[in-house]
Order: C-alpha cells, then sequence, then structure tokens
C-alpha cells in the first residue's frame, strides 16, 4: 500500500521513464535471447555438417 502511495507521488515524467528503462531491458534480454538461440542453432548445424 505504501508503494502505491509513493506511485501516485510520482510525476509522469518519472513514471515515463520508468517504463522506457524497463522496456530497454526488455530489448537487451531479448536480443541476448535471440543470440544464444543463433548461437545453438549454428552449433546444431556445425555438428550435422561434422557427421
Amino acid at each position: 500500500e505504501d508503494r502505491l502511495k509513493i506511485e501516485g507521488r510520482k510525476g509522469t515524467r518519472e513514471r515515463r521513464a520508468d517504463k522506457e528503462r524497463g522496456s530497454e531491458r526488455e530489448k537487451v534480454r531479448i536480443r541476448e535471447e535471440s543470440e544464444k538461440k543463433r548461437k545453438r542453432e549454428r552449433e546444431r548445424e556445425n555438428q550435422n555438417v561434422l557427421k
């Protein structure tokens, strides 16, 4: 409940900054996941070539 009061006191600019920061973190996470997936696929292809 205290958090709601704090959130309410925050200005819209601060809240927007928080949201943007969150979406940036989300973008980074998605990029890292897709890079890991590509890396795994590349390794799998390399294994298939070796067989």
